[in-house]
Parts: structure tokens; C-alpha cells; sequence
């Protein structure tokens, strides 16, 4: 097997079987960049998922709240016992509903554009809910507080606010899932490509080795040897 991988090798030169050494580095390198690249490319796009998951969590959260900070506004008009009474009332339900509205344009925009269906019927429930109770805080100021609780105190305002509630509750809890889900992938990755480059990194590394070991024996101290011992045998003879 040495004799055969002698012979391969004598028909060379050093050069090229140094050249041969240097190119598996090489390509070990080049392979390891590749995989950096690809590797941080899908790491930080996946980031950017989470973050954009993040920030839709955060924003049901604060629709969450500021709902329940309108109904609490529109029982102030409620019981408001002067037209003069319900307008600080009023306006921090204006207000609100205001912030509701540009909340739920940003929430709209993270959206993925195939995705943007699913949020048709929840962006109808937060529509509906502005416009009611935009509509009682015009008619505590305009009208009478009295008018306000009849417009909007009924079944049909309770309906759409507990509708609200419970499908926003129901979002915050899927982005919540969907946040774990995508840490523990994007965890899981980053070990698979750590091992891809460990193994190519080491693999490269030792076949440059092995390959710089069986060149120099092989390649370049058995010739040398041989070339040594034949000149030893065969002395040049006197002239």
C-alpha cells in the first residue's frame, strides 16, 4: 500500500503535492465562510421573526387594556349627571380609541402579507367598538349622558366588547406560543449549525493533516532516503 501510494505520489512534484495540502485548507475555509454566511443570514431573519412576533404580542397586550380603559371612560359618561360632567369623559374615550385605531394599523402592517386575511374579522371587532363607543361619547356631550348609556350600554355594545376581549385574549396567546415555538427553533438551529461547522472545520483540518503526513513520508523523505541510499551503495568511482 506505501509502495503504490509512493509510486502515485513520485509522479508529482513537492510543489504540487504542497499545492494539493494548501488547496484542503483552502477549501475547508471556504466551506466554513459558506456556512458562517448562510448561518447568520437565517439566524438574524429568524430574529427579526421573533421581534416581529414580540411586538405583535405587545400591541394585542396594549389593545387589551385600552379597552377596558374605554368601557371604564364611557360608565364615566354614564354617570355623568351634566352633558358638562361627561366631556373629560368623553375625551379620554376619544382619545383612547384614537390610539386604539393607529395600534391596530401598526399591528396590521407586522403582519406577513398572506396572513393579513386572518386579521380581517379581529380588525372589524376593533372598528366596531371605536365607532360605538366614539358615537356615545358624542352623544354624552351633545345630547345627555342618559342618550350615551342607551346607545351604547346595550346587549349588542356588550357583544362586540366581549367578542374583542376574548379574541384579543385569544391572539396574545397564540403569539405567546408562537414566541417559545420559534426561541426553541432558533435554539435548536444555532446548535445544528455549531456541530455542521465543528465536524467540517475538524474533517478539513484532519484530512489536511493526514494528507501532509502521508506527502512527506510518501512523497518526500522516502524519495530522499532512497535517493540517499543509493548513492551510499553506489559510490562514484575514482576518476
Amino acid at each position: 500500500m506505501d509502495s503504490a501510494m509512493g509510486a502515485l505520489l513520485a509522479r508529482f512534484r513537492i510543489g504540487t503535492k504542497i499545492s494539493a495540502v494548501v488547496g484542503v485548507l483552502a477549501l475547508t475555509a471556504a466551506i466554513l465562510g459558506s456556512l458562517g454566511v448562510v448561518g447568520m443570514k437565517t439566524y438574524d431573519d429568524r430574529v427579526d421573526d421573533i421581534q416581529n412576533l414580540s411586538q405583535r404580542a405587545l400591541l394585542g397586550e396594549q389593545l387589551h387594556g385600552l379597552v377596558y380603559k374605554v368601557v371604564m371612560d364611557s360608565r364615566g359618561i354614564y354617570a355623568a349627571e351634566t352633558k358638562e360632567e361627561a366631556k373629560v369623559f368623553s375625551k379620554a374615550v376619544t382619545e383612547t380609541t384614537a390610539t386604539m385605531g393607529a395600534l391596530t394599523a401598526e399591528w396590521k402592517s407586522l403582519l406577513p402579507a398572506d396572513r393579513r386575511d386572518e386579521f380581517v374579522a379581529l380588525e372589524k371587532s376593533i372598528r366596531e367598538f371605536i365607532q360605538i363607543r366614539n358615537e356615545a361619547a358624542r352623544l354624552g356631550v351633545e345630547v345627555n349622558p342618559a342618550e350615551a348609556e342607551k346607545f351604547a350600554g346595550n346587549d349588542t355594545s356588550r357583544a362586540n366588547r366581549k367578542r374583542l376581549g376574548e379574541e384579543l385574549e385569544r391572539r396574545s396567546g397564540q403569539n405567546l406560543e408562537a414566541i417559545k415555538r420559534a426561541n426553541s427553533e432558533l435554539h435548536d438551529f444555532s446548535r445544528r449549525m455549531l456541530l455542521l461547522m465543528l465536524l467540517v472545520g475538524v474533517g478539513g483540518i484532519g484530512a489536511a493533516l493526514a494528507s501532509s503526513v502521508v506527502i512527506s513520508r510518501s512523497g518526500i523523505a522516502r524519495p530522499i532516503a532512497n535517493i540517499t541510499v543509493s548513492g551510499i551503495a553506489s559510490p562514484r568511482s575514482p576518476g
